[in-house]
């Protein structure tokens, strides 16, 4: 019984969104509750993200290896994609990275999961106006993306792991393949 019971909270745990806040119970001890509220406003893409990514000039899209490498097996700046290896990536027609930009928008109009914390992205798409760019690096597994953009600056946003079909489909048109580990 206590093994079962160990087991359903650990998976509860690993549901739970990754943000989190601590509140004060009455009994004076500590009690981390889920931020419900932080995570709701994680369901968009922002404004200043979403005006680079509708009206860029060029569309790329990556396949990523979904695991980061050791210290020693850090790829050259242009075989990566923020940390992660790029097995594969192809530049592609506005009208292509519009229709996956749909599909990934579609997946965080529908999110309504908690998230996981393993962060494997396996897809992603860089936009780019002019000197501006945007990555969204996309792991469907814990459904989360990680925004980029030229200053820095991350973002991290909520997603449906539904539409990877979808957006898995619109890879292999343009010969990327995913990898399935």
């Amino acid at each position: 019984m206590r093994i079962v019971l160990f087991l359903a909270i650990g998976t509860l745990g690993c549901a739970l969104p990754a943000s989190r806040h601590r509140s004060e119970a009455s009994s004076g001890t500590t009690e981390v509750t889920p931020n419900w509220s932080q995570h709701a406003q994680r369901r968009h893409v922002p404004a200043e993200l979403r005006d680079i990514l509708e009206n860029a000039d060029d569309y790329e899209l990556f396949a990523i290896y979904p695991h980061r490498p050791r210290p020693d097996e850090i790829p050259a700046a242009d075989r990566q994609m923020h940390g992660f290896r790029v097995i594969g990536r192809t530049p592609v027609s506005k009208a292509t990275g519009l229709s996956a930009l749909s599909v990934i928008y579609q997946g965080v109009r529908d999110e309504h999961y908690p998230r996981a914390k393993c962060f494997n992205p396996r897809h992603a798409l860089r936009a780019r106006r002019g000197q501006q760019w945007v990555d969204l690096v996309i792991c469907y597994q814990c459904q989360r993306i990680f925004a980029y953009d030229e200053t820095g600056e991350r973002w991290e946003i909520s997603t449906a792991p539904e539409v990877r079909p979808a957006l898995d489909r619109i890879y292999e048109e343009q010969g990327l393949k995913i990898d399935p580990s």
